[in-house]
């Protein structure tokens, strides 16, 4: 009997036992946690350590940027000789988090400065010349981009052309040539000379804040800022390795406890209240209330929620937030499901290695999400174009095994425009050439992606018996949080277990059973896994191989350990 679903690849790390036991005796580690590093490409003490131990103090010099020095100075010469500044960011929430966090900084040194974000139905992403005409008309004579602009070479050229120095700060995908800036500080620029280069765009925007406010010193633009920082980077869904692990693991601590006024009610309406904040929080609850800004409203209410002090304008701005978030919802579900009828429509045709569409009806601030959901289902690479306007506008979604920049870059000749890196990207491109693209990008990852590359795969650490699974792991475990991009939540797999009384259907499509291997008893749930009830009832005497990750599970004062299920096949 097959269970429900697409067929997934597990893959087992190897157990490396020369380099785990190595770990084991030069810092005092079980094996099991050991073995936890190794599988996170952590290989040696001292990245062992900094992986364990990080603090703030670890974290690189701002001034190992190529350009940093050079930045400062022309923000010091733009204070000193009274010139306006502009911050340009994007209308995402790690664009928006960088230039609430260059404003802060700025207001509390008294430099004046005005902020500009973009439209996303009318403006697009990125530089424009119809905005820099308007920030020329302000009187603006420094622009610091803040999350895009790697990418402007025309805007840039004419911002320098109408006497506007132009401070790049951006983490995308740098092309080929740089523009023509004032000043650089992009950490994927192959002459960046910064050592970490998965910074978020606010990770950027602070780095850059901490040397303009005294990089030295322990309370400087970054650490009074890490609350944003952690929003930012969580949002963008940057590796949480390195750096970013740093920042987010003291981020998250501030946004607990923080004190900007905004984020306090953004957490109360969005749930998470006095509870301390996590990675699931940002995700789930708080990024998405910022991004729906953004998205279908105006940016402007997320950046004064994240800058007010004023308890009337920030109580408006969470409102106007909610209503953004509910909007983008229904909007959202509307568009899964013509997309869905769409592809459903096209499948059986002819088979295809990935997934573009387009449609008039469709609203470009939601179709990345749309986007990122038809590739969980499908799991092929996703484009989808919105035609309700002369030049089309489009998101994109990739798989692992796919570089989707590399890809666009291929189909450039068909493009407007494009820009991001390997898993999301955005596009812009005439009506005309879609079925052109279409067959381009169609072509490509036919040729790139294998029957293997278009299996879902389930990462696991290593095989488990239930009899081994103890609470005391569970503290070995918390010791890798935050867990997020670049290192996974510890996942194990366990064969031959037993399913004791029949498994049932509970909540909104999840699966509860209880599970034996040994003398273990476990309580397990797989979310949004109804459909193998029936299966699972059907052959309830045969044993399952299952995927977890084990949780604790508090009730009426007692911890029990619980499994949450990540895939189930027969033994």
């Amino acid at each position: 009997m097959k269970l429900p679903g697409k067929t997934k690849t597990w893959i087992i790390h190897p157990t490396q036992i020369d380099i785990r036991n190595k770990l084991v005796n030069q810092l005092s580690i079980s094996p099991f946690l050991a073995q936890l590093l190794i599988n996170r490409g952590i290989e040696d003490t001292k990245q062992a350590r900094l992986f364990l131990e990080g603090t703030l103090d670890d974290l690189h010099s701002p001034w190992l940027f190529s350009d940093m020095e050079k930045a400062v100075n022309r923000i010091k010469q733009a204070i000193k000789q009274k010139e306006l500044i502009c911050i340009y960011g994007d209308y995402d929430v790690d664009g928006i988090t960088g230039v609430a966090l260059l404003s802060r900084e700025f207001t509390r040194i008294g430099v004046a400065h005005e902020v500009y974000i973009p439209q996303r139905l009318t403006e697009g992403y990125g530089l424009s010349q119809n905005a820099l005409a308007h920030i020329k008309q302000k009187g603006v004579k420094l622009i610091i981009t803040v999350d895009c602009g790697i990418s402007n070479h025309k805007e840039a050229a004419i911002a320098m052309q109408w006497g506007m120095d132009i401070i790049i700060t951006d983490h995308h995908e740098p092309p080929a040539s740089a523009p023509d800036a004032y000043a650089i500080l992009n950490p994927k620029q192959a002459d960046c000379g910064y050592p970490y280069s998965f910074l978020a765009g606010v990770g950027v925007a602070a780095k850059l804040a901490q040397a303009l406010t005294d990089g030295k010193s322990a309370d400087n633009g970054l650490t009074r800022n890490l609350d944003l920082v952690c929003l930012g980077t969580v949002a963008d869904v940057l590796p949480l390795t390195g750096e970013n692990r740093i920042l987010v693991k003291y981020g998250l601590q501030q946004l607990t406890d923080t004190s900007k006024l905004g984020i306090k009610l953004l957490k109360e309406i969005a749930g998470v209240g006095e509870d301390a904040v996590n990675v699931g929080n940002i995700a789930f609850r708080l990024a998405p209330r910022l991004n729906a800004a953004g998205r279908i409203g105006d940016p402007y209410t997320a950046f004064r929620l994240l800058l007010s002090s004023s308890l009337n304008e920030v109580r408006k701005c969470v409102r106007k937030l909610e209503t953004y978030n509910q909007q983008r919802k229904l909007i959202e579900e509307q568009i899964l499901c013509d997309a869905r009828r769409q592809w459903e429509e096209q499948a059986g045709k002819e088979e295809k290695s990935a997934i573009i569409l387009d449609s008039p009806n469709w609203h470009i601030g939601v179709v990345g999400i749309v986007a990122s959901k038809l590739v969980d289902e499908y799991y092929l690479p996703t484009v989808l174009i919105c035609t309700d306007t002369d030049i089309a506008k489009g998101s994109a979604r990739g798989i692992p095994n796919l570089d989707l920049y590399g890809v666009l870059t291929e189909c450039a000749p068909h493009l407007l425009a494009y820009g991001g890196h390997k898993y999301a990207a955005g596009l812009t491109i005439e009506h005309s050439k879609i079925e052109r693209f279409r067959d381009q990008f169609n072509k490509i990852t036919r040729e790139r992606l294998t029957k293997e590359d278009l299996l879902k795969q389930v990462t696991i650490d290593f095989e488990l018996h239930l009899d081994d699974l103890q609470l005391d792991m569970m503290d070995e475990i918390e010791c890798l949080a935050p867990f997020g991009r670049a290192n996974p939540t510890p996942t194990f797999c366990s064969n031959g277990i037993n399913i004791l009384k029949y498994p049932r259907e509970v909540g909104n499509n999840h699966l509860k059973m209880k599970v034996r291997q040994g003398r273990q008893v476990v309580d397990s749930i797989g979310f949004n896994m109804g459909l193998f009830k029936n299966s699972l009832n059907n052959a309830i005497s045969s044993p399952v191989d299952i995927v977890f990750q084990p949780q604790i599970n508090t009730w009426q004062g007692r911890q029990q350990l619980q499994l949450k299920l990540k895939d189930i096949r027969f033994s």
